[in-house]
Order: C-alpha cells, then structure tokens, then sequence
C-alpha cells in the first residue's frame, strides 16, 4: 500500500484552534469569543496579528476551585496542567500510513484508516482527533507508545465540535505490531467505537501496556481483545458511559484485568467470549460482572490452569452456559461471609434454569476445586444440576447457597469424593436439595437443605464399600431403589445418626451383604425412620431391610427405630437370612405389605420390641 508521511498545517488563528479543543476533557479550556463556521471547522488561516499568540501568560483554568485537598478532581484524577493555548497553536493532518513518528504536542486530525508500520509517540497534553469513521491501524513492525503524565493526559477523541458516540471507529493493534513497546498510559479515549471492535481493538496475539487511562462514551463496547490478546500493567483504567459494556476479553485473559473501573456502563459486563482458562490466574472482583453468554472451560494440555476468583465477583451466565473444569484445570472460588462470590442469570430476572452448571471433571486437579462463601441461583437447565461433580472428581464445597435451580440443586457422581462439606444451603429448588450415590452420603456435612420443591435428599443405588455414618441433615434420604452395604475386604459398618430418616420407594430395598453391617442409632428423643417415599403413604410401598449370611452380626443392631410401609415383597419389612443374626432395641413395625412384619431364618435378639413373624 502506498505511505505518505503526515503533514503539519500552517498555523491558525487562536480562537479557531482553541475551538477544536472544545469539550476535550483532558484540558481546562477557558472561555473564547463565538467563531463562524470556516473556524469552527478547524479551515482558517493563521492570524498572525493575534494577539493571543504572543501573550506571556495563561489564562487562570480553574483547577483550584475544582481540585479537592488531595489534588483530583471530583472524577479521582489530577487537575490538567495542560496549557490550552500551547496545545492549539499546532495543528497536524495525518492520512495514509507513516513508518513511525513522533507527534509533537498538539492537534493532529487523523482521516480515513491511517497505518501505523514503526513507533508512534505523542508528547503529553497531545490532542488526537479523530474524523468520521477514522481509525488507527498499528500494523507489522508498527508500536504506539503514547504516553502521557498526571495532569498531562493525552486525548483521543471526536474531530466534532458536538461530539457523539460512534464518531469514530478504532484504534487497533494488530498482532504483528511490536507486542512489547505497545504502551498506553494516562490516555483518554472517547466517543468511537463505530465500528464492531469498540474504541480499542486489540487483535489476536497482540499485546498491550495500559494503565491510568480511560475509554468512555463508545458506541460500543470500551475495548475489544480477541482471541489471545494480551494486557500488561492493565491497571488505574477507566472504561465507563460505553454502550454495550466496559469490554470483550479471552476468559484466559480476564486475569490481565487490573484494579479500576469497569462500570457504570449502559451494558453492564465484562463479557467473556467463549474459549477456556489455558493457565494459572486470579479474576479479581471488579464493579462490573463477568458476563458468559455461552460458558468457558478451565483447562490445559501441559502445567497447571487453575483459576481463583476474588471474593466479590459477580457473574451473569447465558442460556445454557456452564463452566467445565476439565484436564489439569481447577476452579477455587474464594468468597467471604461479608462479600461472596454470585453466580447467576444473566437475564434482569433470573429464573430457575436460564443456564446450565459448572461441571467438575474427573482430570482437573481435586487440590484446586474448593468453593468457599458461593451463592448459585437461576442454573440448572441441564439434568445435572448447578454443580455437578464427575465420578472420578473431588470438590470441597463449604458455607455455599444453591438456589432456585431448575431440579436438584447439586448432582454428586458415584465415586466422586466430597472431602469437606459444612454448612451449604440448598433452598428453592425446583427439586430435591442434591442428588447423591448411596456410597457418598457420608460425606454431607451439617447444612441446610431445605425447603425445595421435593423435600429431601436423592440417594441412588450404589453399595456403600466403607464404614460410614449418616446424619440426620434435617430433611428424608430418599432412597428409591434402595442400596446395598458390603465389600470384599475390610467393613462397611453403616450408621444412621439419631434423628434420621430413610425412605425408599417402589420395591426398594436394603440388602446387608458380606462385610457389611447395619446399625440404627436412634434415641428415646430422636428415632431413626424407615418408611415410604410417598407423599400418601401404604402398606407395601417398599419391599424390606434384608440381613444376609456373611453380614457383621455384632454390627447389626436396630434402636429406637421405626419401620413402616414395607413388606411389598414375601418377607415382611425386615429378613434376617441363615447365618446372620440382629439385635433389636425398642423398635416398632407398621402397616406391613403382606400382613406380618419379620421373616426369621436368621438369629432375632429383640428388647422392648413387639413384631408378627412371618411364616
């Protein structure tokens, strides 16, 4: 492409300069008589008669009246030491393409698509603006190395003297421009964005240095950054009053973005598109959301990508977005009682189901899965829940809230282990509390789980392999299909906390096998419950508790329990084999399936026990 070199004007007038500079917020401009058209427009001669090219002073611009005891302005920044009329006496065209350059302080009016192919640098109080639909390319071999000073800010802005959002399109670093002398700093953009790509467009694989500088009043996003677009020192930034949010980011890159302001906006969101976290990084609580319209991975092929996420984060999921924590990857999110982490719908009112889950895959890194101070809401729209845990996978999961999800609020795999789990709560759901395997029901710790939809606890079949105690966590275990306890080696000696409750369904059963043992640990005050899982319960509506031969005889002990609504099979509610034997203490038979309430091939000790044997 042809490359012509920018030209300087010839000097104007004052007046007609000082006009261009109207409404530029990186200077105090004092006040100038009304000018006509032509020098509204920047077009008329130098006026080298004026006196106000010569005067020895400046003009008082107001900054002590408008600067606080620290020395900022009401915005937070340092009053401009900008001299308005240095700053207009030089104005500068550029067009075409330049092989690098240094832009003295002035105005410099860029046209059409101007390419950057060498270093471009700008003075200090430097005024960049910019015409209808101009942009800025820094291309192959090209850098922008603009950087201003406090009180010194550089301005990239509309050429209009009554400005609007969308002026202008954008300024774009290209990925092979110079990646490490790209640096911004205390710059100002404002009003582009008129294209798709925001007021700053970063392309995949370029690389950045930003930090104390804005970019406001976009037609559009702030920023955009594809792919694998890289900010270093992304920090002090400001990007609000944008029409579509602060900007678009890489979730591998999301951990570049520094302390600032990412809000207000007109779109509130850090928007995050697609693609998966490939390293170690912490996403800092920000004053805007994480916005994942379509959900992102955590995940690598070498090392290690595990994301923490700052207590205080906010995160905004589209229709069916999840997050899946996949090979070598690993999810902490580390809320506090006083700022926890939300992670919800990205509808102005969330409802049950408006996203899917975040999903804990058997590769990631169980050390780096733990969720502390989390509240979940609005999710699963997919069976499995808002958190679901792959068999295989581990998640330390403590003082979280699981709420108005769609079904279950949580789906535990068998075989996926839960090594801490205190204190969560699981409430409004549109079903059960959680779903979970039979064999680890042990490891839910004290919580909440209820009210739901469906009052209780989904427990699957599966065979508890493991000693193992059960607590009475306040609402049914329901166990449908029933379960088994045994193992080949060692024991699986399982415990039913005082207070607990157990409910199966239609021909559920409990089968006590090899190894395995079953103790009810009941109180006076608090028995332990076998019943039905039918909200109107009948006789038969379980099949029944069965003790076979090569079950832990001295571990099989029934107290203060109370069976009802078995006995749908031939058995009775409770058949002790050949073999094996039980202790009862206390315990009470109702409404049996076929009219008696224990079948005894088996040894039955019964105390304060009263039961029809079945023949």
């Amino acid at each position: 492409m042809p490359r012509s070199t920018p030209t300087s004007s010839s000097l104007v007038s004052l007046s007609t300069l000082a006009a261009l500079a109207l409404g530029l917020s990186a200077c105090v401009i004092p006040e100038f008589p009304d000018l006509d058209d032509d020098d509204a427009a920047g077009t008329g001669e130098a006026d080298t008669d004026d006196p106000a090219t010569t005067t020895d002073e400046p003009e008082d611009d107001g900054a002590d009246e408008t600067a606080g005891d620290d020395g900022m302005d009401d915005a937070g920044m340092m009053p401009s030491l900008c001299d308005p009329e240095q700053v207009a006496a030089q104005v500068y065209q550029h067009q075409g393409s330049t092989d690098g350059e240094h832009w003295s302080m002035g105005i410099h009016i860029v046209s059409g698509t101007f390419t950057v192919y060498g270093p471009l640098s700008a003075d200090p109080c430097t005024v960049i603006q910019m015409n209808d639909g101009a942009r800025l390319t820094v291309a192959g071999g090209g850098s922008l190395q603009w950087q201003g000073a406090p009180g010194e800010r550089i301005t990239v802005t509309s050429a209009k003297t009554s400005p609007a959002p969308g002026d202008w399109d954008h300024v774009r670093i290209q990925a092979d421009a110079v990646g490490p002398d790209n640096v911004i700093e205390f710059v100002d953009f404002e009003y582009g964005g008129g294209s798709y790509y925001g007021a700053l467009h970063l392309q995949d694989g370029a690389s950045l240095e930003m930090h104390d500088s804005s970019v406001r009043y976009s037609a559009g996003l702030g920023m955009v950054l594809d792919g694998a677009a890289e900010l270093r020192d992304f920090t002090d930034n400001t990007l609000t009053d944008n029409a579509t949010g602060a900007l678009s980011i890489s979730p591998d890159h999301a951990g570049d973005l520094g302390e600032g302001a990412y809000a207000p906006n007109t779109v509130e969101g850090i928007f995050l598109h697609g693609g998966s976290v490939r390293h170690d990084q912490t996403w800092l609580a920000h004053d805007a959301p994480y916005v994942a319209n379509s959900g992102f991975g955590i995940d690598t092929s070498a090392g290690s990508a595990h994301l923490t996420v700052e207590a205080g984060a906010q995160f905004r999921m589209g229709d069916a977005a999840d997050i899946r924590v996949g090979s070598l990857g690993g999810l902490t999110l580390a809320g506090t009682a006083a700022d926890p982490i939300v992670i919800g719908s990205i509808k102005s009112t969330g409802e049950p189901g408006d996203w899917d889950e975040i999903r804990i895959h058997d590769d990631s890194v169980d050390d780096f899965n733990r969720f502390s101070h989390v509240i979940l809401e609005h999710g699963g729209g997919s069976y499995y829940g808002m958190v679901w845990v792959h068999s295989g996978a581990s998640l330390t999961m403590n003082d979280c809230t699981l709420r108005e999800a769609a079904d279950f609020g949580m789906l535990v795999d068998g075989g996926a282990a839960l090594p801490g789990f205190e204190h969560n709560t699981f409430t409004a759901n549109g079903g059960a509390a959680l779903s979970v395997g039979a064999n680890e029901v042990d490891s839910l710790g004290t919580g909440t789980y209820g009210p739901n939809a469906i009052d209780g606890i989904i427990v699957r079949s599966a065979t508890v392999d493991h000693d193992a105690r059960w607590l009475d966590l306040g609402v049914p275990l329901l166990a449908s299909t029933g379960f088994s306890v045994g193992t080949d080696l060692g024991s699986a000696i399982l415990t039913l906390d005082p207070g607990t409750r157990l409910h199966l369904g239609d021909a559920g059963d409990i089968r006590v096998r090899s190894n395995g043992a079953l103790t009810t640990d009941g109180t006076a005050e608090q028995r332990v419950q076998l019943s039905s899982s039918k909200a109107s319960p009948a006789a038969g509506d379980w099949d029944e508790l069965r003790f076979e031969d090569g079950s832990l005889a001295a571990h099989n002990q029934l107290r203060y329990t109370d069976i009802s609504y078995g006995g749908g099979s031939y058995y009775g509610m409770l058949w002790v084999h050949d073999g094996t034997s039980v202790s009862l203490d206390n315990v009470t038979f109702d409404a049996p399936g076929g009219g008696c309430d224990l079948l005894r091939d088996g040894t039955v000790d019964a105390v304060a026990t009263s039961f029809v044997e079945c023949s």
